[in-house]
């Protein structure tokens, strides 16, 4: 978000979808770390080292922040709600009938 670039089309990133889950797991796990890492800038909470160097987080990029941070809790969040479903009694659901009992 602060390192901007002008035109480089001269540049191929092509990174190759991991061999083994160990591999994709560990790469997942560091990225969501890094995208917590910024959780005090989210805050506003990073002071600047000098006072006239201050440099605000613009609104697109806290947006692309928060964003990060919701994707990387979308996993475990869908794993709660299956647990819940499995374990959480539920009642019958009776369509405005009179129970026969």
């Amino acid at each position: 978000m602060f390192a901007r670039s002008g035109l480089v089309s001269d540049i191929e990133v092509v990174e190759e979808f991991p061999a083994r889950y160990d591999v994709a797991s560990a790469r997942q796990h560091r990225w969501a770390r890094g995208d917590w890492q910024l959780l005090p800038w989210l805050l506003g909470r990073v002071e600047a080292r000098a006072p006239d160097k201050a440099m605000p987080v613009p609104a697109i990029g806290w947006w692309k922040m928060f964003d990060n941070l919701r994707r990387t809790l979308s996993a475990p969040a869908v794993l709660v709600a299956l647990l819940a479903g499995w374990t959480l009694p539920s009642r019958p659901h009776l369509s405005g009938r009179s129970s026969p009992y």
